[in-house]
C-alpha cells in the first residue's frame, strides 16, 4: 500500500501535467513560463492591495505607513510591461528562427488565424460573463474608480471590448478594467508579422540589429511626443510600449544570432538579474520619461537573457508549480480582478478588520485560494483546449455528427 507521501507525489504530478500549458513548437521552455509567473504575480498582489486600501479609507482606517507599505510593492504596470516583453520574445521567435536556419517564414495567414482560434474564445467569454453578471444581478462594484467615474452604459463597453478599442474610445474598460493590456497586445500582434519580416530582409545580423535598435531609440522618441500631444489617451496606443516588445524582439535576435558570450560565468548572469530587476523597480516608481523608457530596454534584454543563461534564477523559473502557474497567466490575468473585486469587498467588510494590514491578510488568505481554484477550472475547461490549434475543425466534426445524426 501506498504511502501519504507518496500518494500526493503521484497526485502532484499528475495535476501539474495536466496543467502544463500546451505548445505550438515541440520544445517547452519552463523558464519562460516561470518570466510569465514573475509578470502575473505583482498584477494580482497589486489588485489585491488596491481594494483592500480602498475599503480601509471607506472607514477611515488607511493611515501613512499603510501607504508607504502598499508603494514599496511593485505596481501592477511592471508586471504589463514584462508580459510585453514575453510577447515580443514569443511572436518574434518562429520568425528569427526560421530566418537564421534559412528556412521559409511562418505562414502569416496561419499566423493571425492562431491568435484568434488561441485567445478570443477566452477573452470574449469573459468580458462578456463580467456583462451578463452585472445587468442580470446589478450588481454594483465598490471601491471602484473605472466603474464608477465612467457613465457609458454596460452595452457600450462590451461592445467596444469585443473590438479592442476600449481604451482609445472611452477610456479604461469598464467591465474588466486590466483588459486595457490585451487591447495593446492585438495592436502588437497585427503590426509584428509586417515590422518582423521588413526587417528580417536586410539580411545580415549587424544590419537587422541596427534596423531594430532604430525602431526602438524612433518608438520612444515618437511615444514621448504622443504623450505630451495626447496625454492619457495615448495610454490605449500601441505606440507608448512598442519599445517593450522590442526588447523581446532583441532577445531573440542575441540568442539566435549567437551573440550571447558563452564565457560569461553563471553567477555574473544571476547578478544581471538582480541588477536588471532592482533598476526597473526603480523606474516603476517615477513617472514615464524617455530617459526610463531607454533604460528600460537594456534592463529586460539583460533579464532574460540572465533568466537564460544564470543558474540560481533559471532554477527558481523552473520550478515545477512556479512555471504552471505563469502557464496560466493569460486565465489568472482575465477573471483576477472581477473575483478579487467580488471577494476582497465581502470579506473585508464582514471581518471586522481594524487596520489595513489584518484586513489584507485576512482576504489574502480567503480570497487567493479561491482565485487560483478558478482559475485551475477555467484554465483546463476554456483555455487549455483552444490551445490545441485544431479545436476549431473538431468543434465543427462534433456540431456536424450532432446534426446530422
Amino acid at each position: 500500500m501506498a504511502s501519504v507521501p507518496t500518494l500526493y507525489t503521484r497526485y502532484e504530478a499528475t495535476l501539474l501535467s495536466r496543467l502544463r500549458r500546451s505548445t505550438s513548437h515541440s520544445e517547452f521552455i519552463p523558464v519562460i513560463d516561470g518570466l510569465r509567473f514573475l509578470a502575473i504575480l505583482p498584477v494580482v498582489v497589486h489588485h489585491l492591495c488596491e481594494r483592500a486600501i480602498r475599503i480601509a479609507e471607506d472607514r477611515h482606517l488607511a493611515t501613512g505607513s499603510d501607504y508607504a507599505l502598499i508603494n514599496l510593492l511593485p505596481t501592477g504596470y511592471f508586471g504589463v510591461e514584462l508580459f510585453f516583453v514575453i510577447s515580443g520574445l514569443i511572436i518574434s521567435y518562429p520568425f528569427i528562427s526560421a530566418h537564421f536556419r534559412g528556412e521559409r517564414h511562418p505562414n502569416v495567414r496561419s499566423f493571425y488565424l492562431r491568435r484568434v482560434t488561441r485567445l478570443e474564445p477566452p477573452y470574449f467569454l469573459v468580458m462578456i460573463g463580467c456583462y451578463l453578471f452585472l445587468r442580470l444581478t446589478d450588481y454594483i462594484p465598490q471601491a471602484t474608480h473605472t466603474f464608477s467615474d465612467t457613465s457609458i452604459s454596460l452595452e457600450t463597453s462590451l461592445a467596444a471590448s469585443l473590438v479592442y478599442m476600449h481604451t482609445l474610445l472611452l477610456g479604461y474598460p469598464k467591465l474588466n478594467p486590466p483588459a486595457w493590456s490585451l487591447e495593446i497586445e492585438i495592436q502588437f500582434y497585427i503590426l509584428a508579422p509586417i515590422v518582423l519580416l521588413t526587417v528580417l530582409r536586410l539580411r545580415r545580423l549587424p544590419v537587422i540589429m541596427l534596423g531594430i535598435l532604430t525602431l526602438t531609440a524612433g518608438s520612444i522618441f515618437a511615444s514621448h511626443l504622443l504623450e505630451i500631444q495626447f496625454g492619457p489617451w495615448h495610454a490605449g496606443l500601441l505606440t507608448k510600449f512598442f519599445h517593450l516588445f522590442l526588447a523581446g524582439i532583441l532577445v531573440n535576435l542575441l540568442m539566435c544570432g549567437g551573440l550571447v558570450p558563452p564565457r560569461i560565468p553563471r553567477a555574473v548572469w544571476d547578478t544581471g538579474f538582480i541588477g536588471a530587476v532592482a533598476i526597473l523597480y526603480v523606474i516603476d516608481k517615477h513617472e514615464d520619461s524617455m530617459l526610463a523608457a531607454a533604460a528600460q530596454v537594456p534592463c529586460y534584454v539583460t533579464l532574460f537573457l540572465s533568466a537564460f543563461e544564470g543558474a540560481l534564477f533559471r532554477r527558481f523559473l523552473s520550478l515545477p508549480w512556479i512555471f504552471t502557474i505563469g502557464g496560466m497567466c493569460y486565465t489568472i490575468y482575465l477573471i483576477h480582478l472581477p473575483i478579487l473585486q467580488i471577494l476582497t469587498v465581502a470579506v473585508m467588510r464582514t471581518s471586522g478588520f481594524v487596520s489595513f494590514v489584518p484586513g489584507l491578510l485576512i482576504s489574502g488568505v480567503v480570497t487567493l485560494p479561491i482565485l487560483f481554484a478558478v482559475s485551475v477550472a477555467f484554465f483546463l475547461l476554456i483555455e487549455k483546449p483552444c490551445m490545441n490549434p485544431k479545436w476549431p475543425l473538431r468543434v465543427g466534426n462534433w456540431i456536424g455528427v450532432g446534426l446530422f445524426r
